[in-house]
Parts: structure tokens; C-alpha cells; sequence
């Protein structure tokens, strides 16, 4: 499968971590060496052969921190800052926030590279990331007012999902923003860039990132077919339950094949995955498997498990870290395993 392994280092600094098959490896650190902080990270590639176990050292460096002041790009609520909260990155699993002061400032010690996550009254949320260059008085500029989308948020069954957190990410250094479902499931993400995003879900209406311990709407995003607009049509989102290891309620298919090259040969090795496309009004909802991505045998030969949907997304990879390419597909057959081959050009 997917080569991915964490731990945790001893009082020595030193961690040991494998088995890997042979190929290329990008070994990572937080900047901040706590178990939350994983933004600003140290990398360093590797490529893993057999024989001894390669010894890597990641130096982090100085822990230099800064203090920042939020503003208000365009319009802004009647009181200000009052009722705002800010938590940089590593205190953010403890819930720990910090009032901001009225004048935009934020009484937190900042590592630049890291984020920072904001909240205002009324359950608006945004994640910042901090420069690595920022210095003292850093300013970051919160968008109250401007392009938004709207929906409602249902279950499968069609029942309105209330109090659940939608996360707004257009990718980048671009802020992603929050808001939570009223007790209808409807929602409004406000302040927005004229930019392609993708929605994401969380059951914690306190959740500060879509997480994936505890929560039955992870693993699937959904990907608006407009962008940002003032008066935006207003999406309507059915989530699947991800619980134990699989989508409840939805059928499942076996694909099956091979990952080959534009001449048709095989390719050892390769990282490959499938994601499942449902197409809803306003947009397509995106399901991925527990393991949607895993290594090609010798042969090239694979086999993914998915929800069945609509449409298919396929990615492939030469090695970890290596250029991803994508393609979408269509399964013809209703058999619970169906035979399609994933092509890196």
C-alpha cells in the first residue's frame, strides 16, 4: 500500500521508522516539535535501498517568533474584533485560544511558517498560514464581506445536518475559512477569493480542520461547480457516513487492472488511486476509500475498493513524491468488480 509511517522521537531525539519498499522517501518535521504543529515542516528525500537502514538528520532551526495583528479587508462587523479568538498551530488540539485585543492585535508568540486560526461570534472560522519571512506586526487581512457560497447540508436520507462545520480551501497560501450549519443544514462561507474551492466537513462544531478521528464526514470533499459569486446559488450537499471503514449505505466495486505506460508496459511499483464521483446540484461530491492509494506489484497489477458513483477519478504516480496525473472514467458494468486499467502518459 501507500508508504506512510510517523512516530514519535525519544528523549534523544533519534526515531526509527519502516519497513519501506525500495524507492524514494520524503522524511518530514514540524518546525515546532510538539505532536500538533505540522505546518512550516523540515523535509528531506531519501531514497530507500535494501541493505543498511539509512541514518537521516533533520536539523530544525531557531524557534524564532513573532506577534501579529489581524485587520478587516473591506467591510467589517459593528464591534470590531470584540468576541474574536486566535490559537496558533500547535495549541490548537488543546482548544486553547486567546482572546484578540480590540485593536486587531493577537497576545500569541507566532513561528512564521506556521498557521493561525481565528474565530469570530457567530461560528465564522479561518485557518491563516503565516509567512515564513513574516517579522514583528505582521498584519493579516480578514475578508468579512465580499464573494460567498451558500448551501444546505443533508444526510443521505435527506435530513438536514445542523450544527456541522463546513470548511471553505482554495489551496495555497490563500486562507481557508469556516462557518457551521443552522438547525435547517443551511450555510453561508463569506469573504471569499474569485477562486476554484473545495468544501470539506466536520461533526465537531468546534473543530478548527476537518478531521478524521471521530468524524462520520471525513474522507470526502465537494467541489463547486461555480466559483465564489455575491449572490450565489445556493448548493444543495447529501454527505455519505463514513463509519468503519466504508461509506454506510452505498454499494461498493473492485477495480481491478493494471498501471501502464503510454506504450502499454507495465510499471512496478507505481502509486495509484481511485475516488468516486457523485454529481449533485451545484457541484460533485468526492468519496475516497480508507486506502485509495496504493503501490502496483511486479506485474503492475492492482486492486481498489470504492464507492460506486457517477463518475471515476484516477491518480498515478512513477514513485512517492513523483508528478501525480488524473483522469476521470466510467464504468460501464453494475458488477461488483470491474476491469479498467490506469495510463501515466
Amino acid at each position: 500500500g501507500y508508504q506512510s509511517r510517523q512516530g514519535k522521537t525519544g528523549a534523544d531525539g533519534h526515531l526509527v521508522l519502516g519497513p519501506f519498499a525500495s524507492g524514494k522517501l520524503t522524511v518530514s518535521a514540524p518546525r515546532v516539535p510538539t505532536e500538533a504543529s505540522w505546518s512550516g515542516s523540515v523535509s528531506l528525500s531519501v531514497d530507500a535501498t535494501a541493505g543498511p537502514k539509512p541514518t537521516i538528520t533533520l536539523r530544525l532551526p531557531p524557534s524564532e517568533t513573532i506577534r501579529a495583528t489581524l485587520s478587516f479587508e473591506g467591510g467589517k462587523p459593528n464591534g470590531g474584533f470584540e468576541g474574536f479568538t486566535a490559537c496558533g498551530e500547535w495549541d490548537i488540539s488543546k482548544g486553547e485560544y486567546t482572546r484578540v485585543e480590540p485593536n486587531g492585535v493577537v497576545p500569541l508568540d507566532l513561528i512564521p511558517g506556521g498557521r493561525l486560526a481565528v474565530r469570530a461570534p457567530g461560528g465564522r472560522q479561518w485557518s491563516v498560514q503565516i509567512p515564513a519571512e513574516a517579522r514583528p506586526g505582521h498584519l493579516i487581512r480578514l475578508r468579512w464581506t465580499g464573494l460567498a457560497y451558500a448551501g444546505v447540508l443533508n444526510s443521505q436520507a435527506g435530513r438536514p445536518l445542523a450544527n456541522t462545520r463546513v470548511f471553505a480551501a482554495a489551496g495555497g497560501s490563500t486562507p481557508f475559512t469556516s462557518a457551521v450549519t443552522d438547525a435547517n443544514g443551511a450555510f453561508r462561507l463569506e469573504g471569499l477569493d474569485a477562486l476554484p474551492y473545495r468544501l470539506s466537513f466536520d461533526a465537531k462544531v468546534d473543530s478548527s480542520y476537518p478531521g478524521y478521528q471521530g468524524n462520520p464526514y471525513s474522507r470526502q470533499w465537494f467541489r463547486p461547480a461555480m466559483l465564489p459569486s455575491e449572490d450565489p446559488a445556493p448548493m444543495h450537499i447529501e454527505l455519505a457516513r463514513f463509519e468503519e471503514g466504508r461509506f454506510v449505505g452505498r454499494d461498493e466495486v473492485a477495480i481491478v487492472g493494471r498501471a501502464v505506460d503510454a506504450s502499454g508496459q507495465p510499471i512496478a511499483n507505481a502509486i495509484v488511486g481511485t475516488s468516486t464521483l457523485i454529481t449533485q446540484d451545484g457541484g460533485t461530491l468526492e468519496l475516497h476509500a480508507v486506502s485509495d492509494l496504493q503501490n502496483t506489484s511486479a506485474d503492475g497489477s492492482f486492486r481498489l475498493l470504492v464507492s460506486r458513483g457517477d463518475q471515476y477519478r484516477s491518480s498515478i504516480a512513477r514513485s512517492l513524491g513523483g508528478a501525480m496525473q488524473t483522469a476521470e472514467f466510467t464504468l460501464s458494468l453494475r458488477d461488483s468488480e470491474c476491469q479498467h486499467d490506469i495510463m501515466f502518459h
